[in-house]
């Protein structure tokens, strides 16, 4: 671990200096955490994910930049793709680079450079939400005693001792199904961990746009196509078209 340089005895050999770069060189790409999962965010989400496969959308997809503050991710512009997701500690991960040649990304791929910019929050597709009560405490209150709740309610009468029912204090949005549609560069994220640093110098590959295409052209095909031949194809020929012969 490298000592802080404010520490007197820190030895001169264990301070790291850090890469002087040119301030106008742009970074060919970005990489880093855009979501974190079975972690709830300060808007009240939790997503969620078993295993290690992130599910997303086929590649490649859009990375986007906010060009002002909006209602979501509004007045947003492509400046390059995302060519890659996986998972890593807990968050899901991209990379992909930026479109260079288009002058308004350029400029967003040299705020990321200068570390003026790269919170990101993620788009996201065939989401399912489900509303999860929360106690006082902010835990999650059993579904049994939600029921058991919901029945003394029902058999309630007037004249009757009133239930005691549990005290839903906030409500936590779970979405456990979702796939990933795009990652959008803005001010002020959800989830404070989800900001992306910006990549020197490598190259990209795009995955293609529909895979299941390519994976469709290398599978046998058992089927077989009909054709229907007119006995009389007189009636079907048209002014400057084919002859019916």
């Amino acid at each position: 671990m490298t000592a802080p340089i404010d520490t007197p005895d820190a030895p001169v050999d264990d301070v790291v200096e850090p890469i002087a770069r040119d301030p106008n060189e742009l970074p060919t790409g970005w990489r880093g955490p855009i979501l974190p999962v079975n972690t709830a965010s300060g808007d009240g989400r939790l997503f969620t994910l078993d295993g290690e496969e992130v599910p997303t959308r086929p590649l490649p997809l859009a990375f986007q930049a906010q060009t002002q503050l909006a209602e979501g991710h509004d007045t947003a512009i492509v400046v390059g793709l995302i060519t890659r997701t996986w998972l890593q500690d807990g968050q899901v991960w991209a990379e992909g680079p930026f479109d260079l040649a288009d002058e308004d990304a350029a400029k967003w791929a040299g705020k990321l450079g200068r570390g003026m910019a790269g919170w990101v929050s993620i788009d996201l597709s065939d989401t399912r939400v489900v509303e999860v009560p929360l106690d006082e405490d902010g835990n999650e209150i059993p579904a049994e005693v939600l029921d058991a709740a919901n029945d003394a309610l029902e058999a309630w009468q007037p004249g009757m001792p009133e239930p005691e029912l549990p005290v839903v204090a906030d409500v936590l949005l779970r979405v456990d199904k979702w796939r990933v549609m795009a990652a959008t560069l803005v001010s002020s994220p959800a989830f404070e961990t989800a900001r992306v640093e910006p990549v020197f110098g490598e190259e990209f590959t795009s995955t293609p746009t529909v895979p299941a295409l390519v994976a469709a052209a290398e599978t046998e095909h058992t089927g077989a196509m009909v054709a229907l031949v007119p006995a009389d194809p007189g009636p079907l020929a048209v002014e400057g078209g084919e002859a019916p012969e």
